[in-house]
């Protein structure tokens, strides 16, 4: 544990991500008090997309969730590819996924800006997501 030097007036806060990744914060004010917030709950979304035809990008989400995180997992029922990216993804630039492959990802706006398409038709993927909470 690290010591710190007490200076009149001053204020000590950290901030954190805990083991689920929800931001913590704490802090000790100038009157020596602890404070701990830890933030707004988060919600979890979960849910399955499948690509109704091969070669179309598909938005995952479908309407607009703001979204903090989001986990993207291939099916392992699939036959062949999953490609996540962009609108614009197709399978010579999307991130590659085979069945059962996940990939995480941070996000600063929404999950439904994130898309994905197959190279047979009727493949998908599962996702989870934390919404932001508001």
């Amino acid at each position: 544990m690290a010591d710190l030097d007490r200076k009149q007036g001053t204020e000590v806060n950290v901030s954190g991500l805990d083991g689920a990744g929800a931001e913590q914060r704490a802090g000790v004010t100038q009157s020596e008090e602890l404070q701990v917030d830890d933030g707004p709950a988060d919600n979890l979304l979960t849910g399955q997309k499948n690509v109704t035809v091969a070669g179309t990008a598909e938005s995952m989400m479908g309407a607009a969730t703001p979204t903090r995180s989001l986990t993207i997992k291939a099916k392992r029922s699939n036959t062949g590819l999953i490609y996540v990216g962009p609108s614009t993804v197709t399978s010579a630039n999307g991130h590659i996924l085979s069945r059962g492959q996940s990939m995480d990802m941070e996000l600063d706006n929404s999950a439904d800006e994130v898309y994905v398409d197959a190279s047979v038709s009727g493949d998908g993927v599962s996702f989870a997501a934390l919404d932001k909470a508001t």
